[in-house]
């Protein structure tokens, strides 16, 4: 996958350019997507854009990987940002409790 590739090569720019390009051909992002990103920016130690496509991802429905989840909950509490965490985990055990459909 490119966006993986480029975040191997730090080229965190153009991850964000093919993830605009996607979107505005409406690509509907997989877990894999979602996963590839939350996990190079974690890798990157942004968590501040790794929390963005984590939200995004629980919004629509997609439950993360406990590993994904886990690194960036990792990352949130080195930086001591426990309310984003809290935040997440809240939508994160409504996701898990809401029935997956009739």
């Amino acid at each position: 996958m490119m966006i993986k590739m480029f975040f191997k090569m730090d080229d965190l720019e153009k991850v964000m350019k093919i993830w605009k390009y996607m979107r505005s051909k409406r690509f509907v992002p997989s877990l894999h997507t979602y996963y590839v990103l939350i996990n190079g920016f974690c890798e990157k130690k942004n968590a501040s854009e790794a929390c963005v496509f984590m939200e995004e991802m629980i919004e629509k429905g997609i439950r993360p990987p406990a590993s994904t989840f886990g690194k960036l909950r990792q990352l949130l509490i080195k930086e001591d940002r426990r309310d984003v965490l809290e935040f997440l985990q809240q939508k994160m055990n409504f996701l898990i409790e809401e029935p997956l459909g009739d």
